[in-house]
């Protein structure tokens, strides 16, 4: 175990000790050398867990030091922020596996910068941080990642003020302006995605209510920036939305909360509530029953050769059928999924 490690499980035994007990300093140094022992690590002396206290109180736990029984001083802890609370040795042990999760994003600077973190600050060596051959983690990655990200973080900051942005987006083979009020980006099977309303600039650069998504790799560089007002009366001005107010009236959370992923029609009532069953047979049913497609999933039978599951999402209204006076309503993204298992998959609905 690393110098790091064996501070870090003491650490873990102090507050365990004082949290509901008070102890004095010698008390304290018996008690967590008891455990040490059981655990065949070497014992340290009282001024090794008076430099231990010393470390949590700086990193805020509010560890109180009061006269007691023959003028020694009792330790206590007076209120607990459970964010500080400390990795288990156990949980210790899966911290190559979260490497290994993120290993396909390795170029990523922020990603680097943790793992120099976790062997500069707490004495990790790059073996026991990685997983490889044991654990690998395969999947897609998109392009431009790191960019992707960085334009998603300045985004979610203009999303912070309810301000406008103003990008340029590719779509069926066009390049198009966009004024947008932005309210969230999701991400979701490997690409990040924006919710927002378009900004109407014949109604005072007011935001519209009807909820739109964008590919964040289709904005044309993968830059945005202010939007502003380009009326003679307020040219340049940027353009600043109610947040809440606009969440509320996109409807947002209700249209997100029944799609498949990021597919629903802006118009609420063009979408009704269905209950779709899925059969899945053969590898397919391990595969199912570890994974989670939607909140709704719940399993409705099981044996051995299948196992039968219900999705609650949205039907959805054609809106180019509607025109033509055909009233079609169906899930594209449903067709997908079953697809992606071939003949494993049998939808029921």
């Amino acid at each position: 175990m690393g110098d790091y490690k064996k501070g870090f499980n003491r650490l873990n035994l102090i507050l365990s000790i004082i949290k509901n007990n008070t102890a004095n300093l010698e008390n304290l140094t018996e008690l967590v050398n008891e455990k040490l022992k059981q655990e065949n690590v070497k014992v340290v002396s009282e001024r090794t867990i008076g430099r231990d206290i010393n470390e949590l109180k700086s990193k805020g736990y509010e560890i109180i030091s009061k006269k007691g029984h023959e003028n020694k001083n009792y330790y206590f802890i007076e209120s607990v922020d459970d964010d500080l609370d400390f990795l288990t040795e156990n949980e210790i042990k899966t911290l190559p596996i979260m490497m290994g999760l993120i290993n396909t994003e390795e170029n990523l600077s922020s990603i680097n910068w943790l793992k120099k973190t976790l062997k500069s600050e707490f004495n990790f060596t790059s073996k026991e941080l990685d997983p490889s051959p044991y654990f690998i983690k395969t999947n897609p990655s998109i392009n431009f990642k790191e960019d992707l990200m960085l334009l998603t973080a300045e985004i979610i900051e203009f999303i912070k003020k309810g301000q406008a942005i103003y990008f340029i987006y590719f779509n069926s083979k066009h390049n198009k302006s966009k004024y947008v009020a932005p309210l969230q980006v999701r991400y979701y099977d490997g690409r990040y995605y924006l919710l927002g309303t378009e900004i109407d600039e014949n109604n005072d650069y007011n935001p519209k209510s009807l909820l739109t998504t964008y590919s964040i790799d289709n904005i044309v560089n993968l830059s945005v920036v202010p939007a502003i007002k380009e009326d003679p009366h307020n040219h340049g001005e940027h353009i600043f939305f109610d947040y809440k107010k606009l969440y509320k009236e996109s409807h947002l959370e209700i249209l997100l909360k029944n799609s498949f992923g990021i597919i629903y029609n802006s118009i609420l009532n063009r979408n009704r509530i269905k209950k779709y069953r899925f059969k899945f047979t053969n590898w397919a049913i391990s595969y199912v029953e570890n994974k989670i497609f939607h909140p709704s999933q719940r399993v409705i039978e099981k044996t051995n050769d299948y196992i039968i599951i219900e999705l609650t999402l949205w039907e959805i209204m054609d809106n180019i059928k509607i025109k033509e006076g055909i009233e079609y309503w169906d899930n594209k993204e449903v067709d997908f999924f079953v697809g992606r298992f071939g003949d494993k998959c049998e939808r029921l609905d």
